[in-house]
C-alpha cells in the first residue's frame, strides 16, 4: 500500500514537470520572436512654411471702395383679372293658363212668320185666312224656347290643378248633369276624361258651386236631364 502511494506521487510530479517544461517553452518562443522583430522609427518630416506677399496685403491698408448704388426696381404691375361673362340664370316661368273654351251648343233656330194674305185670298178661301192668322200666334209663343245654356251664369272656369300646371299637361273632360229649373245642377258625373283624372276632379268641384240658364219651353224654365258640358285644358 505504501508503494503504491509513493507510484501516484512520482506520477504526479512527471507531470508536473512536463507542464512546467511545456510553458517555460513557450515563454522562451514568444521571447526570442520578439526581440527579433526590427523596431520600426517613423522619420520626422519637417514642416516649411512659406509667406507669399499679395498684392490684396499691400492694398490692405487702403479703405474700401463705396458699393455701387443700388436701382430701386419698379413694383410690377397688377394684372386685373378677366370678367368672365356668366349667364345669369331666368326664374322659373310658371306657364300661364288658358282660359277653358267650353263647347257651345248651337241656337235654335225659329221658323219665320209668314206674310199676311191678301184681302181676294181671304174672300175666297176663310179656312186657309184661320190658319194663316193661327200661324205668327205659334211663332210668338216658341220665339222664347231656348236650350240649357253651356257657360255658367258670371262666367268662370275650372281651376287648373297644381300638379298638371307643374308637368306641363294638357287635357279635356266631359261632363254630364241635371240642369234644373232654377239653374243649379245636380246628378253630375264624368262622361269623358283625357290628360288625368285631375281634371276630372277639377270639373266636379267646379260644377257643384255654379249655375247655368235653364231650357225654356213655351216661355217658362224646364228641367234639363243629363245635359252634356265640355271642358277644355289648355297650357298657353
Amino acid at each position: 500500500m505504501a508503494a503504491t502511494y509513493v507510484m501516484k506521487n512520482n506520477k504526479l510530479r512527471m507531470v508536473w514537470l512536463i507542464v512546467t517544461i511545456i510553458i517555460h517553452i513557450l515563454f522562451i518562443h514568444a521571447l526570442i520572436r520578439v526581440m527579433a522583430k526590427p523596431d520600426t522609427i517613423t522619420p520626422v518630416i519637417p514642416l516649411s512654411v512659406t509667406i507669399e506677399a499679395s498684392a490684396s496685403s499691400a492694398n490692405s491698408a487702403a479703405p474700401p471702395a463705396a458699393p455701387p448704388p443700388s436701382m430701386i426696381e419698379p413694383p410690377p404691375p397688377v394684372v386685373m383679372p378677366p370678367k368672365l361673362n356668366m349667364p345669369v340664370p331666368e326664374p322659373p316661368k310658371t306657364p300661364p293658363i288658358k282660359k277653358l273654351t267650353p263647347r257651345k251648343t248651337p241656337p235654335t233656330t225659329h221658323p219665320a212668320p209668314s206674310p199676311a194674305p191678301s184681302s181676294q185670298s181671304q174672300a175666297s178661301s176663310p179656312s186657309s185666312t184661320t190658319a194663316t192668322a193661327a200661324a205668327p200666334s205659334h211663332a210668338a209663343s216658341t220665339q222664347h224656347d231656348r236650350n240649357a245654356g253651356v257657360n255658367p251664369i258670371g262666367g268662370g272656369r275650372p281651376n287648373y290643378p297644381e300638379t298638371m300646371q307643374e308637368l306641363g299637361k294638357e287635357g279635356s273632360v266631359d261632363a254630364a248633369c241635371d240642369i234644373e229649373a232654377n239653374g243649379t245642377t245636380s246628378n253630375c258625373h264624368l262622361v269623358n276624361v283625357s290628360g288625368g283624372q285631375a281634371f276630372g276632379e277639377a270639373v266636379l268641384t267646379f260644377l257643384k258651386t255654379h249655375r247655368y240658364q235653364p231650357a225654356i219651353r213655351n216661355g217658362v224654365p224646364v228641367r234639363t236631364p243629363n245635359h252634356t258640358l265640355h271642358f277644355t285644358f289648355q297650357l298657353n
